[in-house]
């Protein structure tokens, strides 16, 4: 929690949710990132996504909902912008293609989804180097791999090279 909370400045200033109507957080833990989202995008409404027992001390609010589930065995919450935060890293590839499935089965004609991720490099002898990153999908990943859409999203990708 301490290493989300120290980058939710930065992942929040990179994209602008102001034109999100509903944002769903799918595995987002205690919420501390959708909260953070929220107070940037004051008539935006959101969604968290979470196993029972992780929210089970969470508060839903005015424009906060509680949505209890596995993202393996339950629908997720319609939405036109989902945020997976540190979440796909932990799945093996089979999996991690699950949880990307299960948010296209549920998203909305032109919804938006960030995933954001540490990455690590991966030149030789390398093993640090860990930087935050946040990604689009559908459309605006597969426009360019350097530059930046018209929502702000950035897409480049991370390199080695760059660390």
């Amino acid at each position: 929690m301490a290493k989300s909370r120290a980058v939710l400045p930065a992942v929040v200033a990179a994209y602008d949710f102001s034109t999100c109507d509903t944002i769903a957080d799918i595995g987002g833990g205690r919420g501390h990132l959708l909260a953070a989202v929220l107070e940037r995008a004051p008539t935006s409404r959101g969604v968290l996504f979470e196993l029972p027992h992780v929210i089970a001390d969470a508060v839903p609010g005015k424009r906060l909902t509680l949505a209890r589930g596995s993202f393996f065995d339950d629908a997720l919450p319609v939405a036109d912008t989902y945020l997976l935060m540190d979440l796909i890293h932990d799945w093996d590839d089979a999996d991690a293609a699950r949880i990307l499935a299960a948010v296209r089965g549920a998203a909305s004609v032109g919804a938006r989804l960030l995933i954001i991720e540490t990455l690590v490099a991966e030149a030789r002898g390398r093993t640090s180097g860990k930087r935050s990153t946040s990604s689009c999908w559908p459309s605006q990943a597969a426009k360019s791999a350097h530059a930046h859409s018209t929502n702000g999203c950035s897409t480049a990708p991370a390199s080695a090279s760059s660390a």
